[in-house]
């Protein structure tokens, strides 16, 4: 452990090795078939669960850290922390306490342009955790994006690239499948993952995950859709696919943040909330209940920020089919202007304000009273023109 990388790591839980790991964790959550099933979870705390593991298991760990609590993701064969750390920013003294703190998943992305931070913050420790990688583009350009990441990471590797899929009807899964067979057979690439990264999660979570080329799913998880989205995951865990949530407080008021998390890890559906984290303070917060989540069912209340989307998905009776979510959620969502102008222009213009015919239809349904039509406005001129 690196004493050094912040003022309280004599705090720090105690870091042991795999084989330590490996004789601790036991064959009763581990040896019998893994699920995403609460009575799976490996919970490293003082509850006292853990017991031996069978040495037939095919889970791996990285980073374990006493006081951790860790999940198999799926058919991934990854035992990974309850809490994974990613963004469109980056706090290096976050990071490297999260990583002390047993974290070992990471999330980046070619456009969130914080790659150069990450390896730059966690270039010592890279062994620590593993990577996921986000593709954006078309299926044609996986490995551009694969190579890359890897120049700027330095690394020979990522363990999981996850390709975005934004609609249905849409993708060509074999498509995505044989490229991918080719950059896990070059050793660029583990394993396949898919990110949900749309305004209508329910139904794209359905079609990809019966296009069962996916070991993984990452998706938007708002707590406005959680019931629908869960329906869903339903089918992703019986068919042993690892589940990542993101945005699983979008529209929540800031106090209820860890309450959300809480809420969508104590039920089982989801393996590990990626969250971005620019404080020590959320850090810790966020530390604490991904490792008693597993203990207590949640039924928290969360409060509602009326003052932000909270993607619930009313304003979709536009009669032009505007992407009046997804403008929101760049709005809400991205604090870096390159990051919401570059999500912005991968919209066509006819589902941008140029279509718009002040119906007003989307700011009569919203349950919040958002200014939908003014925020359409200004997020063109933002960032339809911006250099």
């Amino acid at each position: 452990m690196n004493n050094t990388s912040h003022e309280n790591s004599q705090n720090f839980p105690k870091q042991i090795n795999r084989r330590k790991f490996i004789k601790q964790v036991g064959s009763a959550a581990l040896g019998t078939g893994l699920t995403l099933g609460l009575l799976d979870i490996i919970g490293c705390t003082n509850k006292n669960i853990i017991t031996e593991l069978s040495s037939e298991s095919k889970n791996n760990i990285k980073n374990y850290v006493d006081g951790m609590a860790y999940s198999p993701l799926g058919k991934t064969n990854l035992m990974v922390s309850r809490l994974s750390l990613g963004g469109d920013r980056w706090d290096p003294i976050v990071a490297k306490r999260a990583i002390e703190m047993g974290v070992n998943l990471v999330h980046g992305s070619v456009g969130y342009k914080t790659m150069e931070s990450q390896v730059e913050t966690l270039g010592d420790q890279w062994d620590k955790f593993w990577y996921v990688l986000k593709h954006t583009g078309k299926v044609e350009d996986m490995g551009k994006t694969l190579d890359r990441c890897l120049k700027t990471i330095k690394q020979d590797h990522v363990e999981i690239m996850a390709f975005v899929v934004r609609t249905t009807g849409i993708t060509d899964y074999d498509h995505v499948k044989s490229t991918f067979e080719k950059l896990k057979k070059s050793g660029k690439v583990r394993t396949l993952g898919v990110t949900v990264h749309t305004k209508t999660v329910p139904e794209v979570c359905r079609e990809v995950i019966a296009a069962d080329i996916f070991d993984m799913i990452l998706t938007m998880y708002q707590p406005a859709k959680k019931n629908a989205i869960d329906k869903e995951l339903a089918l992703a865990i019986k068919k042993d696919m690892g589940t990542m949530s993101m945005k699983t407080a979008q529209g929540v008021a800031k106090k209820d943040i860890s309450n959300a998390i809480a809420t969508a890890l104590a039920d089982g559906k989801i393996c590990t909330v990626l969250k971005q984290i620019l404080s020590v303070e959320e850090l810790d917060a966020y530390l604490k209940v991904a490792r008693e989540s597993q203990y207590n069912k949640h039924s928290n209340q969360v409060s509602i920020d009326t003052s932000v989307c909270g993607a619930c998905g009313k304003c979709l009776v536009c009669p032009q089919n505007i992407e009046i979510q997804e403008i929101m959620r760049c709005a809400t969502y991205y604090k870096s202007n390159v990051q919401a102008c570059s999500t912005y222009r991968e919209i066509p213009g006819a589902a941008t304000v140029e279509n718009c015919i002040n119906c007003g239809q989307c700011e009569i349904n919203c349950p919040r009273n958002l200014p939908i039509c003014r925020t359409l406005v200004s997020a063109h001129e933002k960032w339809k023109y911006i250099a």
